[in-house]
């Protein structure tokens, strides 16, 4: 598509330069209002000496000035980098040396993390520029404020193309370390469209997001602005917060990730709001319980559209729409939908051999990343972008996604998939949550340690469980349910309890954090 983001938000902000872009508790700020302040910083970016594939860091949570910064940030030339704000401090100077950042916007909350990176003597870092909320910033920052008083707020004139890079996406690194997937302008605008059309985006659509706008929630409001909708911002996930806004604002959708949904289907406040305004809950980023589907479903109605997709393939690789979301329908909740119209996937067998057609999805998209930074690993053009998940494709063409590649269990040469066990242990009524993980048949790995990998170590299925509200926890009754439901050698050798199951700043379970102690 032979267009780039600057051009388009050019007519977004004309076009629609009345209507209400950014709601927050403490900002309504109109189409028109959002490109003269985007104007202005991104001629403020200029004076700062950022050109054309310069990297500009943000490090803020949800608040009108971040999507003003991305799109300064495009229409300077420059390459976005979100930072996550609950990322924890090494990560966030990893990522900013890592991406060779020339310029760091940040948020209140972050000057300490910001003037920590910039004494970094590996640190390239030229600028900082703090939001700060009328609090004072350390010396060397620059005020965001006082820099876009300063600018003309007519959109910097620089020449663009539609194939230089415009966001560097960093991956999770649950499985490994934090890369940069550069995407370009042509294909963020092919996946704003693909977002419109995937996600049944609406001209009137109320889009409430509480998950960082620095992942999957800031896909979804680049589409939701593409349609001259308002983007409600929250600063994290908080149910009755949440169900407030659903109901005085007339939300008409949201994102959430699962162990949100279950939050918020759990809340006896649930019952007392109106959510009659709300059409879509578009949820992804982990797996979900079909437990979980089948009371949202009876609780809020067809509202659900599940995503999957990846850093390299922004949000939309597969997606379950509304009405395949059927209680009845057991295959399809227990999938990920099927492709999208602007992505293929294959399933590609390895030495593993894993079976029964399963093996690492693999995807090609026209959004999919051109590259990782700086050289590390293969660029797209040299063939699909692999995902590091393992799956197959059903009957009916839907892509079942069973597991992480690192985390699929080997016990005695027979693959256990964590998810299907999980799914499982999640129907027992006395279960809120589960994690399953493998670990190591011979129990002195943990003191002395293996360099052998995990999939080459026999191991044992454990589950980690928070028990439901006002349940205790039967083991063997949980083992007997398991054996009913499983296969003899998916039946967890263990199980654990813990009060809260560890996340990463993306909202999943983090399993690496879960396995530690054994490996």
């Amino acid at each position: 598509m032979n267009v780039t983001l600057d051009e388009f938000y050019a007519k977004l902000f004309d076009r629609y330069a009345d209507s209400i872009a950014v709601q927050s508790a403490r900002t309504r700020l109109q189409y028109g209002e959002l490109g003269q302040e985007a104007g202005a910083f991104g001629n403020a970016l200029r004076e700062m000496q950022l050109g054309v594939g310069d990297r500009v860091g943000l490090l803020m949570r949800n608040r009108y000035e971040y999507l003003v910064t991305e799109v300064a940030t495009t229409q300077a030339g420059g390459i976005l980098v979100p930072l996550i704000a609950s990322l924890d401090e090494e990560s966030i100077g990893y990522i900013v040396n890592d991406a060779d950042v020339d310029i760091l916007v940040v948020g209140p909350s972050y000057f300490d993390i910001a003037k920590e990176i910039l004494s970094d003597s590996e640190t390239d870092l030229e600028f900082i520029v703090g939001v700060a909320d009328g609090e004072s910033l350390p010396i060397g920052f620059q005020a965001y404020e006082r820099v876009i008083s300063k600018a003309d707020d007519e959109p910097p004139d620089v020449e663009i193309s539609p194939t230089d890079g415009v966001v560097a996406q960093y991956t999770s690194g649950t499985t490994g370390t934090q890369k940069g997937a550069l995407h370009t302008h042509e294909g963020l605008v092919s996946n704003i469209y693909s977002h419109i059309s995937e996600l049944d985006f609406h001209r009137d659509e109320r889009m409430l997001l509480t998950t960082p706008l620095g992942h999957s929630a800031g896909y979804c409001a680049r589409g939701v602005l593409a349609q001259g909708g308002t983007v409600l911002l929250q600063d994290g996930f908080d149910t009755e917060r949440v169900l407030e806004t659903i109901e005085e604002e007339r939300v008409t959708a949201t994102f959430a990730v699962p162990t949100m949904i279950a939050e918020l289907l759990e809340s006896p406040q649930l019952a007392e709001h109106e959510t009659d305004s709300l059409r879509t809950l578009i949820y992804g980023a982990a797996p979900i319980p079909t437990t979980t589907l089948k009371e949202g479903l009876e609780q809020l109605g067809e509202v659900f559209i599940q995503l999957y997709g990846l850093a390299e393939v922004p949000n939309l690789v597969t997606v379950l729409p509304k009405h395949e979301h059927d209680p009845a329908n057991e295959a399809g909740l227990n999938s990920a939908g099927y492709p999208v119209q602007l992505a293929n996937i294959e399933v590609l067998s390895d030495e593993y051999e894993w079976g029964d057609d399963v093996g690492e999805i693999a995807v090609r998209s026209p959004y999919a990343m051109v590259e990782y930074l700086n050289g590390d690993g293969a660029a797209a053009e040299s063939g699909p972008i692999l995902t590091g998940d393992l799956g197959r494709i059903d009957d009916a063409g839907r892509l079942v996604v069973l597991d992480r590649v690192d985390d699929v269990i080997l016990r005695d040469g027979q693959p256990i998939y964590s998810t299907e066990v999980e799914d499982v242990v999640q129907r027992h009524p006395a279960v809120s949550q589960v994690a399953v993980i493998g670990v190591p048949r011979d129990k002195d790995v943990a003191r002395r340690g293996t360099s052998k990998p995990r999939r080459e170590t026999d191991q044992l299925p454990k589950a980690v469980i928070v028990p439901a509200s006002g349940n205790q926890v039967d083991r063997d009754g949980l083992l007997e349910f398991c054996r009913d439901n499983l296969a003899e050698y998916e039946v967890p050798d263990s199980i654990d309890e813990v009060a809260k199951l560890p996340e990463t700043p993306y909202g999943k379970i983090d399993k690496k954090t879960l396995r530690k102690p054994y490996w």
